[in-house]
Parts: C-alpha cells; sequence; structure tokens
C-alpha cells in the first residue's frame, strides 16, 4: 500500500513526448478534410520540425520533449479555430 509511483520526466518524458506528438500526427494529418491544402502543408511542416526536434532533444532535454505534444495541440487547434471563424474553412 505504501509503494507508490512517482512519474519521473527526467527518466520517462521523452517518451511520452515522443508518444504525444505521434498522436498529433493524426489530428495534422487529417486536416485536409476541412482546412485548405496550404494550411495542412504548413501544419505538417510544423509537426515534422516538432517531431526532429524531439529526436534531437530526446536523450538531452526529457523534460522539453515533454511538453512538445502540448505546443503542437495549441498550435493545431489555435489554426484551425481561427481558420474556421477569420478565414472560413469549411
Amino acid at each position: 500500500m505504501g509503494n507508490s509511483m512517482k512519474l519521473n520526466l527526467k527518466k520517462s518524458g521523452s517518451f511520452i513526448g515522443i508518444a504525444g506528438i505521434a498522436v498529433m500526427a493524426f489530428l495534422f494529418f487529417q486536416s485536409g478534410r476541412y482546412a485548405p491544402l496550404w494550411a495542412v502543408l504548413l501544419l505538417n511542416v510544423i509537426w515534422f520540425a516538432h517531431l526532429v526536434l524531439g529526436c534531437r532533444w530526446f536523450m538531452t532535454h526529457p523534460i522539453r520533449v515533454f511538453f512538445l505534444p502540448v505546443s503542437l495541440a495549441i498550435i493545431w487547434f489555435g489554426s484551425v479555430y481561427l481558420g474556421k471563424g477569420l478565414l472560413d474553412w469549411a
């Protein structure tokens, strides 16, 4: 009962972050349903840049890698929300 597991981001942050980036890929790749081609290409370039950054930081900055999917989610939801509201995307 006294055996509690504690989240240690210095050990597991990189793995959680890369898994989160992989999950976000589904949102970014399916953006073509409601966004124009130029926006989809731009979003996929941003996703790929985050993936490369996550791979570069994997061993040296695991806590930063943990927060990369969070920034991807903010970028994706923000761009879809603004695109729908201001640019009249489908």
